[in-house]
């Protein structure tokens, strides 16, 4: 399968929240005529909401964007961001990054064949991360803020650990993964060919127009403790 580029789409995550709290405009998604309505009294405060057909905000993201929009401390935000009814990539059980399921299928499609021809076809394919927790580990801003957030891949496969280990990269946590690997360096994408998943990453990276990493892991027990995450 080879991949090609998701349209853009006129909704960014990060575009929300730069500076935490510093922007003086917010653009929303909303068909629904009641948010539509409900912009008329957001305008005064400086938002702009617009509309596009195909995203659906939940209620409680016009209030949370303009209280961010009017200088909320980060860490009052943030603490909303990570409630239960907080818009974390403002699309419900969808990770940040897809604008919609059939994206989110073919990328795990993709990564999944890449996988089944791998040099461990019974290998588990994970996506790990912001995408996931919507809150960037670095930083703890939200996705996609100050700047384009990667994708973090996991592969789950104590025959690739092995695998890696003895092309020379030095293992993590008591030798239970590996470092992340991405497509960038001559290292990393010697090591990611060995395992007959240069491709499949490649075709990712050009899918989501994202940087693309991928860390493997002996168990899923240990990929389990540090954070959540998605199997593909």
């Amino acid at each position: 399968m080879r991949a090609k580029a998701w349209g853009k789409t006129s909704f960014d995550v990060g575009s929300i929240f730069v500076g935490a709290g510093e922007m003086k405009g917010v653009v929303a998604v909303e068909k629904e005529t009641s948010l539509l309505s409900k912009a008329a009294g957001l305008e005064e405060a400086g938002l702009n909401i617009l509309a596009q057909t195909e995203k659906k905000i939940i209620p409680e993201a016009a209030e949370l964007m303009a209280q961010g929009a009017n200088g909320f401390e980060k860490e009052t935000l943030l603490s909303k961001i990570n409630s239960e009814n907080a818009p974390v990539a403002l699309y419900k059980k969808l990770p940040a990054g897809f604008s919609s399921q059939n994206e989110l299928k073919e990328f795990a499609n993709i990564f999944k064949e890449g996988l089944a021809q791998s040099a461990d076809p019974d290998a588990l394919g994970i996506l790990r991360g912001s995408a996931v927790t919507g809150i960037k580990h670095d930083s703890g801003l939200p996705f996609d803020v100050g700047k384009k957030s990667d994708f973090d891949l996991a592969v789950v496969s104590p025959k690739l650990v092995k695998r890696v280990e003895e092309m020379g990269m030095p293992l993590r946590g008591g030798g239970t993964r590996s470092g992340p690997l991405g497509i960038i360096k001559p290292k990393d994408r010697t090591i990611l060919k060995q395992l007959q998943l240069l491709e499949s990453a490649e075709q990712l990276k050009i899918l989501s127009n994202r940087k693309i990493s991928i860390m493997f892991y002996e168990t899923e027990t240990q990929l389990s403790q540090r954070g959540k995450y998605i199997k593909f």
